[in-house]
């Protein structure tokens, strides 16, 4: 590897966040690396098809790298760093750096338009580019009830951007008028027809063909969120279709899966931890909380028994360390057990023999052993407690709110509002 030819000391990556780091030009790379954690960030030279500089106003200047279909940017340069960065490029990368103007006037209106994998706002005066984000870290859009006009944009969350580091997970745009929409779409407004592409060209349409298993909404309901949703089980995802908002959960970002029985045997709650929330509207939910008949079902899944097969994967215990998920519980509880709460029975939840193309049996045990085989994670219940009614679970309220408590072994579950996993 050839050695550094330049380096910049205060150098940000952009992205959902800002992150300071060391930016090295090499012959063969550029090469970032973060001064406040281990996020790094290598781009071929063979990769980089285009440069442009950006001046921002005042001495701050930006650097986009066209890498394949997207662009990479880095921000923090002086004025003066353009000359030498200019000639690095067009020496070692044989690229040129053009240059672009953008907004200044910090205006928050002007004109939508789609320019390749991002989202631009251009002013509308000037016609240079005020905002712009790009498609493939959308992960939601919806049009919220009460809000005509709106499209509420939802970001993916950025795991390598450090604690301490604000970034941007949600963005509302209001469209006013339907001027520039095209007369021969079928969208009754304009707020529609952008939208909809937007969920076309970021990939984030749902599509049903596509998902192993699809739990109907009519076969349990959402205590948290609260609602009505439909689930989609993909390879690596689930897919939450409402009316409203449509979130989608990546099984990395599940920390552990609770079957709690319901006083009155007729339903059994379904808890999903989750590292990372899904919102809805101004509401962050780090648990999902389903509640599941415990009568009879059937599930159909869209694969044979070969495919299936390749999903079902036997999770071993000791890799399965279970944590708190919600971070802001840290200041306030002790913690985490060194030992994890009872698992449920493999033989009845999803052991070595998997899925099968059509399932039947109590809802909440498919269920259960549908998401303990597609994501992996290990399944805990309720402990041996038991009240004098039977009832595994205590009722009692958290503050001003209803609720029931479950003492598992080393912890408690209170379901639901709030719900809390308490260590």
């Amino acid at each position: 590897m050839a050695g550094v030819l330049q380096q910049f000391g205060r150098v940000f990556l952009q992205g959902q966040g800002r992150e300071a780091g060391i930016l090295k030009l090499e012959q063969g790379q550029v090469q970032w690396t973060s001064r406040s954690s281990e996020h790094t960030k290598s781009i071929s030279s063979g990769d980089v098809a285009g440069a442009t500089w950006i001046g921002l106003g005042g001495r701050r200047s930006q650097l986009r790298l066209k890498v394949g279909g997207s662009s990479v940017r880095f921000d923090g340069f002086r004025r003066e760093d353009k000359a030498t960065i200019k000639a690095f490029l067009s020496e070692h990368y044989s690229v040129d750096l053009a240059t672009e103007d953008v907004s200044t006037r910090a205006g928050n209106w002007g004109k939508l338009s789609f320019k390749g994998n991002v989202v631009a706002l251009q002013d509308v005066e000037s016609g240079h580019t005020a905002l712009e984000f790009p498609l493939n870290e959308v992960s939601l859009s919806s049009m919220p009830k009460g809000r005509p006009g709106e499209v509420e944009i939802q970001f993916q969350t950025d795991d390598t951007v450090a604690a301490k580091e604000e970034t941007l997970v949600r963005m509302d745009l209001y469209i006013p008028t339907a001027a520039d929409r095209d007369e021969t779409e079928d969208f009754s407004t304009a707020v529609e027809a952008f939208e909809e592409k937007l969920k076309d060209s970021a990939g984030i349409r749902h599509k049903t063909g596509d998902a192993i298993v699809e739990i109907d909404e009519s076969q349990g309901k959402f205590l948290a969120p609260h609602g009505r949703f439909a689930v989609e089980m993909h390879p690596k995802e689930l897919r939450m279709k409402g009316r409203s908002y449509d979130p989608t959960v990546t099984y990395n970002h599940i920390d552990s899966l609770f079957v709690l029985p319901m006083p009155g045997d007729q339903y059994s709650a379904f808890v999903v931890a989750l590292t990372v929330p899904i919102r809805q509207g101004q509401q962050r939910y780090f648990f999902l909380v389903m509640q599941l008949p415990m009568t009879p079902g059937q599930l159909l899944f869209n694969l044979d028994q070969d495919e299936l097969n390749e999903q079902c994967v036997v999770v071993p215990a000791r890799s399965l360390a279970v944590a708190v998920a919600v971070l802001s519980f840290s200041r306030s509880f002790s913690s985490p057990p060194a030992s994890s709460p009872p698992s449920l029975p493999p033989s009845r939840y999803g052991d070595a023999s998997g899925l099968a193309p059509e399932m039947k049996g109590p809802m909440h045990v498919l269920v259960a052993k549908t998401f303990k085989v597609l994501t992996k994670k290990k399944i805990f219940t309720a402990g041996s407690f038991k009240t004098s009614r039977g009832a595994q679970c205590i009722d009692c309220a958290f503050k001003n709110n209803a609720g029931l408590l479950y003492p598992l072994k080393r912890s408690f579950m209170f379901i639901h509002k709030p719900t809390k996993w308490i260590k």
